[in-house]
């Protein structure tokens, strides 16, 4: 991880380890899916990284966080139409 996404992932490592193992209040889901900005792409990355070494229920909480509804807001309106580069 680069330094500085790994200085914008820092403040949302618990959250992270939390999300991926016992979150039994969602607290920590809903963090991660409240971040915006900078900090929602790399919190992206980590997430994505993570899944390709996680399974089962820790994988299914990390895939919730990235489709939950709002978590991509950051995105809307940068997103090209289809077809377009």
């Amino acid at each position: 991880m680069s330094g500085g996404r790994a200085a914008l992932v820092a403040p949302y490592r618990t959250d992270l380890l939390a999300s991926a193992g016992e979150d039994g209040d969602g607290s920590h889901r809903a963090r991660l899916v409240r971040a915006d900005g900078a900090s929602r792409e790399a919190l992206d990355g980590a997430m994505t990284t993570l899944l390709g070494k996680v399974r089962g229920a820790p994988a299914d909480h990390l895939a919730d966080v990235l489709h939950a509804p709002g978590a991509h807001a950051a995105y809307e309106g940068n997103v090209a139409a289809p077809g377009t580069v």
